[in-house]
């Protein structure tokens, strides 16, 4: 046995892949993980850790020589991601093994997008489920604590991006704001609108759509002015490009999909002000598990 402890070379190794390495924010990703027994022992205790996308750590268990096992999980991928695969085991004398493996996924920005926009291609929203949580940065589905945030339906963002106020300025804060959302979700620099977008989550919160607040109240006098910031933002008037200045790729095309006609009425006027007609007028990723088969080295 002790000869045996002696001539025992472990060894592991692992290789990570990502099925695409640039997507749209939003977009689900599968990472491939090939974890091979490269000694001449074999290796018992495996199990692989990833602490950026937990839906890939496995329990691999015992891993015999020159066998490979390739896990697989897929996730959503809603911000720039470089993640670490670890493998760890021991041979049956108790030697220790380990190896990493990286690799990242960029996300592609699209451009800015106006309501009209949105409103208009709901097949591309960047969003996961049965609704949106506005404000939720870290889209893990959960308001936290340092989060200000609002959840509508689809359909109630739908609605939002296509009521006209009407004298109701809940539906032009919800039209300005929802189109912010689905730009920053769609992997647009937002550094410059966090914190509107933070401030009109917390006032739309308080001021549910269709819930009547009039041009001229004082509610209103509050939110105009973080309603003008995300009409600016959405417009590509601020730190983002809006999507017709982008270059004419093949994934801007995706998004470019309308006709000439729908461009132009993408192109909104900037946030109403009820002072022109006295004071009152309309104005996970969700990780899917990880599985385990056995495959070819290589």
């Amino acid at each position: 046995l002790i000869a045996q402890a002696m001539c025992a070379d472990p060894g592991i190794s692992v290789a990570k892949s990502a099925s695409s390495p640039f997507v749209i924010a939003g977009t689900e990703v599968t990472f491939s993980i090939d974890v091979t027994n490269t000694g001449n022992v074999d290796l018992v205790e495996v199990s692989l850790q990833d602490p950026t996308v937990p839906e890939c750590n496995a329990d691999i268990g015992t891993l015999a020589v020159g066998e490979t096992v390739t896990v697989t999980c897929t996730t959503t991928i809603w911000a720039p991601t470089t993640n670490t695969a670890t493998a760890t085991g021991t041979d049956p004398f108790g030697t220790p093994v380990e190896d990493d493996s990286s690799t990242t996924v960029t996300l592609i920005a699209t451009g800015t997008g106006t309501p009209g926009f949105w409103k208009n291609h709901t097949e591309v929203w960047p969003v996961a489920g049965d609704g949106i949580l506005i404000g939720d940065w870290n889209h893990n589905g959960v308001c936290d604590g340092t989060e200000t945030c609002v959840a509508l339906s689809l359909e109630e963002a739908l609605a939002a991006l296509s009521t006209p106020p009407k004298g109701d300025m809940t539906w032009n804060m919800g039209r300005h704001l929802v189109a912010a959302w689905l730009n920053v979700s769609a992997g647009n620099e937002a550094s410059c609108i966090m914190e509107t977008i933070n401030s009109a989550a917390g006032w739309l919160a308080a001021h549910p759509l269709g819930s009547g607040v009039p041009g001229s109240d004082e509610a209103w006098a509050q939110g105009s002015d973080w309603a003008s910031l995300l009409d600016d933002y959405n417009n590509g008037r601020l730190c983002a490009e809006h999507r017709d200045s982008k270059d004419d790729s093949e994934t801007t095309q995706v998004l470019n999909q309308g006709s000439a006609e729908e461009q132009e009425e993408n192109k909104e006027a900037p946030a109403e002000d009820p002072s022109a007609a006295g004071g009152n007028p309309p104005s996970h990723s969700k990780g899917k598990g990880a599985g385990k088969s056995n495959g070819d080295a290589g």
